[in-house]
Protein backbone atom coordinates (compact mmCIF):
# COMPACT_ATOMS: atom_id res chain seq x y z
CA UNK A 1 0.00 0.00 0.00
CA UNK A 2 1.81 3.16 -1.21
CA UNK A 3 0.16 6.22 1.27
CA UNK A 4 0.76 10.11 1.92
CA UNK A 5 0.67 11.31 5.17
CA UNK A 6 0.32 15.48 4.94
CA UNK A 7 0.62 17.13 8.55
CA UNK A 8 -0.85 20.95 8.54
CA UNK A 9 1.14 22.25 11.85
CA UNK A 10 1.11 25.88 13.00
CA UNK A 11 4.98 26.50 11.30
CA UNK A 12 5.13 24.12 7.92
CA UNK A 13 3.45 21.64 5.78
CA UNK A 14 5.13 18.01 6.28
CA UNK A 15 4.72 14.90 4.10
CA UNK A 16 5.27 11.37 3.57
CA UNK A 17 5.31 9.14 0.73
CA UNK A 18 5.77 5.50 1.62
CA UNK A 19 5.17 1.99 0.84
CA UNK A 20 3.69 0.57 4.20
CA UNK A 21 3.82 -3.85 4.34
CA UNK A 22 1.37 -5.68 6.21
CA UNK A 23 3.50 -5.74 8.74
CA UNK A 24 3.69 -2.04 9.42
CA UNK A 25 7.00 -1.96 8.14
CA UNK A 26 7.36 1.54 6.33
CA UNK A 27 9.62 2.49 3.32
CA UNK A 28 10.35 5.90 2.51
CA UNK A 29 9.19 6.95 -0.90
CA UNK A 30 9.40 10.91 -0.82
CA UNK A 31 9.29 13.54 1.96
CA UNK A 32 7.90 16.76 1.62
CA UNK A 33 8.25 20.42 3.33
CA UNK A 34 7.09 23.61 3.42
CA UNK A 35 7.42 26.61 5.90
CA UNK A 36 3.68 28.44 5.48
CA UNK A 37 3.47 29.85 8.55
CA UNK A 38 -0.18 29.53 8.97
CA UNK A 39 -0.32 30.05 12.74
CA UNK A 40 1.52 33.18 12.24
CA UNK A 41 0.17 36.47 14.14
CA UNK A 42 -2.64 38.30 12.40
CA UNK A 43 -1.58 42.70 12.25
CA UNK A 44 -4.07 43.70 14.27
CA UNK A 45 -4.29 40.35 15.95
CA UNK A 46 -7.63 38.95 15.84
CA UNK A 47 -7.79 35.88 18.10
CA UNK A 48 -9.23 33.27 16.71
CA UNK A 49 -8.68 33.84 13.19
CA UNK A 50 -6.02 32.49 10.60
CA UNK A 51 -4.52 35.16 7.88
CA UNK A 52 -6.28 35.06 4.57
CA UNK A 53 -2.40 34.62 3.23
CA UNK A 54 -1.33 32.38 5.78
CA UNK A 55 -4.24 29.77 4.60
CA UNK A 56 -3.39 30.62 1.05
CA UNK A 57 0.13 29.49 1.25
CA UNK A 58 -0.57 26.47 3.15
CA UNK A 59 -3.52 25.24 1.23
CA UNK A 60 -1.49 26.13 -1.64
CA UNK A 61 1.53 23.89 -0.03
CA UNK A 62 -0.70 21.22 0.50
CA UNK A 63 -2.27 20.96 -3.61
CA UNK A 64 1.45 20.77 -5.07
CA UNK A 65 2.43 17.90 -1.98
CA UNK A 66 -1.18 15.85 -3.19
CA UNK A 67 0.08 16.24 -7.01
CA UNK A 68 3.63 15.06 -6.58
CA UNK A 69 2.06 11.96 -4.16
CA UNK A 70 -0.51 10.68 -6.97
CA UNK A 71 2.62 11.16 -9.68
CA UNK A 72 4.20 8.89 -7.60
CA UNK A 73 1.05 6.34 -7.71
CA UNK A 74 -0.23 7.01 -3.66
CA UNK A 75 -3.20 5.64 -3.34
CA UNK A 76 -4.11 6.86 -0.16
CA UNK A 77 -4.14 9.83 1.88
CA UNK A 78 -4.17 11.35 5.02
CA UNK A 79 -4.59 15.22 5.45
CA UNK A 80 -4.65 15.92 9.32
CA UNK A 81 -4.21 19.78 10.82
CA UNK A 82 -2.66 20.81 14.46
CA UNK A 83 -2.49 23.01 16.87
CA UNK A 84 -3.14 26.46 14.59
CA UNK A 85 -6.08 24.75 12.57
CA UNK A 86 -7.92 23.35 16.29
CA UNK A 87 -7.60 26.74 17.74
CA UNK A 88 -9.60 28.58 14.80
CA UNK A 89 -12.78 29.81 14.40
CA UNK A 90 -11.83 30.04 10.62
CA UNK A 91 -10.32 26.45 10.09
CA UNK A 92 -13.41 25.71 7.97
CA UNK A 93 -12.23 28.16 5.68
CA UNK A 94 -8.49 26.37 4.94
CA UNK A 95 -10.22 23.01 4.82
CA UNK A 96 -12.49 24.28 1.64
CA UNK A 97 -9.27 25.66 0.13
CA UNK A 98 -7.89 22.32 -0.02
CA UNK A 99 -10.51 20.84 -0.18
CA UNK A 100 -10.48 22.73 -3.57
CA UNK A 101 -7.60 22.01 -4.57
CA UNK A 102 -7.46 18.35 -3.74
CA UNK A 103 -10.54 17.02 -3.78
CA UNK A 104 -9.61 15.51 -0.25
CA UNK A 105 -10.82 16.24 3.62
CA UNK A 106 -8.35 17.31 6.47
CA UNK A 107 -9.17 16.33 9.66
CA UNK A 108 -8.19 18.19 12.70
CA UNK A 109 -7.12 16.73 15.48
CA UNK A 110 -7.11 17.54 19.37
CA UNK A 111 -3.45 17.74 20.49
CA UNK A 112 -3.95 14.55 22.71
CA UNK A 113 -4.35 12.84 19.08
CA UNK A 114 -1.47 14.50 17.92
CA UNK A 115 0.21 12.55 20.84
CA UNK A 116 -0.72 9.39 19.64
CA UNK A 117 -0.06 9.34 16.72
CA UNK A 118 3.74 11.12 17.42
CA UNK A 119 3.88 8.16 19.78
CA UNK A 120 3.07 5.38 17.10
CA UNK A 121 5.45 6.86 14.44
CA UNK A 122 8.50 7.24 17.37
CA UNK A 123 8.03 3.84 18.36
CA UNK A 124 8.15 2.17 14.52
CA UNK A 125 11.79 2.80 15.11
CA UNK A 126 13.27 -0.67 15.44
CA UNK A 127 16.41 1.60 17.90
CA UNK A 128 13.08 2.08 20.55
CA UNK A 129 12.30 -1.62 20.89
CA UNK A 130 11.60 -2.84 23.87
CA UNK A 131 12.51 0.61 26.13
CA UNK A 132 10.75 3.02 28.12
CA UNK A 133 11.06 6.43 26.92
CA UNK A 134 10.11 10.06 26.90
CA UNK A 135 9.09 11.83 23.85
CA UNK A 136 8.88 15.12 23.07
CA UNK A 137 8.14 16.84 20.18
CA UNK A 138 8.44 20.60 19.42
CA UNK A 139 5.91 22.26 17.29
CA UNK A 140 4.87 25.61 16.28
CA UNK A 141 2.04 26.02 18.30
CA UNK A 142 2.45 23.01 20.73
CA UNK A 143 4.47 20.75 22.40
CA UNK A 144 3.70 17.11 22.83
CA UNK A 145 4.98 15.07 25.73
CA UNK A 146 4.66 11.50 26.17
CA UNK A 147 5.64 8.67 27.89
CA UNK A 148 5.78 5.30 26.08
CA UNK A 149 7.29 2.07 25.69
CA UNK A 150 5.36 -0.93 23.37
CA UNK A 151 3.92 -2.89 26.09
CA UNK A 152 1.92 -0.25 27.67
CA UNK A 153 -0.39 2.43 26.88
CA UNK A 154 0.98 5.60 26.54
CA UNK A 155 0.49 8.69 28.66
CA UNK A 156 0.02 11.71 26.88
CA UNK A 157 0.11 15.45 27.48
CA UNK A 158 -0.11 18.53 25.31
CA UNK A 159 1.46 21.80 26.32
CA UNK A 160 0.34 24.54 24.85
CA UNK A 161 4.00 26.26 24.17
CA UNK A 162 5.47 25.94 20.63
CA UNK A 163 8.62 27.92 18.57
CA UNK A 164 5.64 30.50 16.74
CA UNK A 165 4.13 30.82 20.32
CA UNK A 166 6.92 31.58 22.44
CA UNK A 167 8.56 33.58 19.40
CA UNK A 168 5.04 35.95 18.70
CA UNK A 169 4.67 36.14 22.93
CA UNK A 170 7.95 36.84 24.09
CA UNK A 171 11.03 37.51 21.48
CA UNK A 172 10.07 41.15 20.40
CA UNK A 173 13.73 42.29 19.69
CA UNK A 174 16.19 41.18 17.12
CA UNK A 175 18.25 39.73 18.42
CA UNK A 176 16.09 39.05 21.68
CA UNK A 177 16.86 40.79 24.74
CA UNK A 178 18.04 38.92 27.67
CA UNK A 179 14.65 39.67 29.90
CA UNK A 180 12.36 38.53 26.67
CA UNK A 181 14.72 35.15 26.50
CA UNK A 182 14.48 35.23 30.32
CA UNK A 183 10.83 35.19 30.89
CA UNK A 184 10.43 33.28 27.64
CA UNK A 185 12.53 30.28 29.18
CA UNK A 186 10.43 30.81 32.78
CA UNK A 187 6.87 30.63 30.78
CA UNK A 188 8.16 27.23 28.72
CA UNK A 189 9.38 25.80 32.44
CA UNK A 190 6.18 25.89 34.13
CA UNK A 191 4.02 24.79 31.53
CA UNK A 192 5.97 22.14 30.55
CA UNK A 193 6.32 21.31 34.76
CA UNK A 194 2.90 21.48 34.75
CA UNK A 195 2.27 19.05 32.11
CA UNK A 196 5.31 17.00 33.47
CA UNK A 197 3.83 16.00 36.53
CA UNK A 198 1.23 13.67 35.36
CA UNK A 199 3.99 12.03 33.41
CA UNK A 200 5.63 8.62 35.25
CA UNK A 201 8.97 8.26 35.71
CA UNK A 202 11.13 5.25 34.90
CA UNK A 203 11.82 6.74 31.49
CA UNK A 204 15.32 5.71 30.22
CA UNK A 205 15.54 8.04 27.27
CA UNK A 206 14.74 11.22 25.97
CA UNK A 207 13.66 11.41 22.54
CA UNK A 208 13.07 14.33 20.86
CA UNK A 209 11.04 15.00 17.45
CA UNK A 210 9.70 18.47 16.21
CA UNK A 211 11.49 20.88 13.25
CA UNK A 212 13.48 22.58 16.46
CA UNK A 213 15.08 19.40 17.54
CA UNK A 214 16.14 17.99 13.72
CA UNK A 215 17.62 21.21 13.23
CA UNK A 216 20.40 20.79 15.84
CA UNK A 217 22.21 18.35 14.16
CA UNK A 218 22.54 19.94 10.80
CA UNK A 219 23.80 23.01 12.11
CA UNK A 220 26.38 21.54 14.01
CA UNK A 221 27.61 19.31 11.16
CA UNK A 222 27.09 22.27 8.92
CA UNK A 223 24.79 20.29 6.12
CA UNK A 224 24.55 21.87 2.68
CA UNK A 225 21.31 19.57 2.74
CA UNK A 226 19.18 18.06 5.21
CA UNK A 227 20.15 13.84 5.58
CA UNK A 228 17.47 12.02 7.50
CA UNK A 229 19.85 9.23 7.95
CA UNK A 230 22.50 11.43 9.54
CA UNK A 231 20.23 13.65 11.86
CA UNK A 232 17.80 10.19 13.06
CA UNK A 233 19.79 9.12 16.47
CA UNK A 234 21.76 12.00 16.74
CA UNK A 235 22.38 12.63 20.08
CA UNK A 236 22.50 16.24 21.07
CA UNK A 237 23.87 17.12 25.04
CA UNK A 238 22.33 19.85 27.18
CA UNK A 239 25.90 21.57 26.81
CA UNK A 240 25.23 21.54 23.10
CA UNK A 241 21.74 22.75 23.14
CA UNK A 242 23.29 25.74 25.04
CA UNK A 243 25.97 26.29 22.70
CA UNK A 244 23.93 26.33 19.63
CA UNK A 245 21.17 28.85 21.60
CA UNK A 246 23.72 31.22 22.70
CA UNK A 247 25.37 31.52 19.26
CA UNK A 248 22.35 31.62 17.60
CA UNK A 249 20.59 34.56 19.85
CA UNK A 250 23.19 36.74 19.54
CA UNK A 251 23.29 37.13 16.28
CA UNK A 252 20.63 39.28 13.93
CA UNK A 253 17.97 37.95 11.78
CA UNK A 254 19.94 38.31 8.08
CA UNK A 255 22.86 36.52 9.99
CA UNK A 256 20.83 33.41 10.70
CA UNK A 257 19.07 33.10 8.06
CA UNK A 258 22.96 31.93 6.45
CA UNK A 259 23.90 29.45 9.14
CA UNK A 260 24.73 25.89 7.42
CA UNK A 261 22.18 23.38 8.38
CA UNK A 262 18.85 25.82 9.39
CA UNK A 263 16.64 26.88 7.33
CA UNK A 264 16.07 30.51 6.51
CA UNK A 265 12.45 30.41 7.13
CA UNK A 266 12.97 28.42 10.19
CA UNK A 267 15.61 31.47 11.71
CA UNK A 268 12.93 34.05 13.25
CA UNK A 269 11.69 31.26 15.60
CA UNK A 270 14.49 28.18 16.00
CA UNK A 271 15.61 30.85 19.47
CA UNK A 272 11.62 30.05 20.34
CA UNK A 273 12.23 26.31 19.93
CA UNK A 274 15.27 25.97 21.55
CA UNK A 275 14.24 27.80 24.63
CA UNK A 276 11.61 25.36 24.95
CA UNK A 277 14.32 22.32 24.60
CA UNK A 278 16.15 23.97 27.52
CA UNK A 279 13.19 23.86 29.39
CA UNK A 280 12.28 20.31 28.91
CA UNK A 281 15.68 19.47 29.74
CA UNK A 282 15.53 21.07 32.54
CA UNK A 283 12.23 19.76 33.92
CA UNK A 284 12.53 16.54 33.03
CA UNK A 285 16.53 16.15 34.24
CA UNK A 286 17.82 14.46 31.16
CA UNK A 287 20.82 15.38 30.25
CA UNK A 288 20.98 14.46 26.41
CA UNK A 289 17.75 14.30 24.13
CA UNK A 290 18.72 11.74 21.16
CA UNK A 291 16.85 12.72 17.70
CA UNK A 292 14.18 11.46 15.98
CA UNK A 293 13.40 11.58 12.55
CA UNK A 294 10.40 9.58 12.81
CA UNK A 295 6.35 11.35 14.24
CA UNK A 296 3.80 11.99 13.20
CA UNK A 297 3.87 11.32 9.90
CA UNK A 298 4.89 7.69 10.37
CA UNK A 299 2.49 7.26 13.14
CA UNK A 300 -0.65 8.16 10.63
CA UNK A 301 0.66 6.06 7.75
CA UNK A 302 0.52 2.89 10.33
CA UNK A 303 -2.77 3.90 11.59
CA UNK A 304 -4.32 3.70 7.77
CA UNK A 305 -2.43 0.48 7.54
CA UNK A 306 -4.45 -0.88 10.81
CA UNK A 307 -7.84 0.88 9.48
CA UNK A 308 -8.00 3.02 12.49
CA UNK A 309 -7.88 6.19 10.81
CA UNK A 310 -10.14 6.19 7.05
CA UNK A 311 -7.96 7.68 4.41
CA UNK A 312 -9.11 10.69 3.46
CA UNK A 313 -11.40 9.96 0.39
CA UNK A 314 -11.74 12.11 -2.89
CA UNK A 315 -15.42 14.04 -2.81
CA UNK A 316 -18.10 14.86 -5.83
CA UNK A 317 -18.85 17.82 -6.77
CA UNK A 318 -21.73 17.79 -4.67
CA UNK A 319 -19.43 17.05 -1.37
CA UNK A 320 -20.05 13.41 -0.42
CA UNK A 321 -17.55 11.38 -0.19
CA UNK A 322 -17.13 8.90 -3.74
Amino acid sequence: MRVCTIDIGTNSVRALVADVDESGRIRVVHREGHITRLGEERTPPRRGFLCEQAMERTANAVGEIVAIARRLRADRFKLMATSAARHAATADDLKDQIRGLTSLETQIITGLQEARYVCEGALSSPDLTGKRVLLADIGGGSTELIFASRDEEPVLRSVAAGAVYLTEKFLRHDPPLEEETSSALAHAIAALAKAHAGIPSGAEELIGLGGTITTIPPIIMEMERYEASRVHNYVVTIERVESVLQRLRSMRLPDRKKVKGLEPDRADIIIGGLLILKALLKVTGFEKVRVSDRGILFGLAQSMLRGTLPSSQPLTQDGSST
